[in-house]
């Protein structure tokens, strides 16, 4: 059984990924790319990053709305928006997620 000691939510994701390792070279780069991974989740936004570990720790969509009252839509735009976070990180074009979207406004004034 290969776990992550003392790492308990990183342990469904490390198993996911070291399931196939069969050295320790390669168990040790396991153990880094899942610590890389939970890095990058942390950096979500609050509600995108709850999702995404819930996800990880195995719970269906429809499991997920029931426990944090969204719809599956929701929780759908929320999964699908965090990939995209998560990619746009690991292809180095991350940037800062502000709280709020900024509007433009066009201006009126002639």
């Amino acid at each position: 059984d290969k776990t992550v000691p003392s790492e308990g939510r990183a342990e469904p994701l490390y198993n996911l990924i070291a399931a196939e390792q069969t050295n320790p070279a390669e168990e040790a780069a396991a153990r880094d790319l899942v610590r890389a991974l939970h890095r990058m989740i942390d950096r979500l936004p609050p509600r995108l990053r709850r999702i995404t570990e819930m996800s990880l720790e195995g719970l269906s969509t429809k499991e997920i709305c029931k426990r944090l009252g969204f719809t599956r839509q929701a929780i759908n735009r929320s999964k699908n928006r965090a990939q995209v976070l998560l990619r746009r990180h690991l292809e180095g074009k991350m940037k800062p997620v502000s709280k709020k979207r900024k509007s433009v406004r066009k201006s009126t004034a002639a």
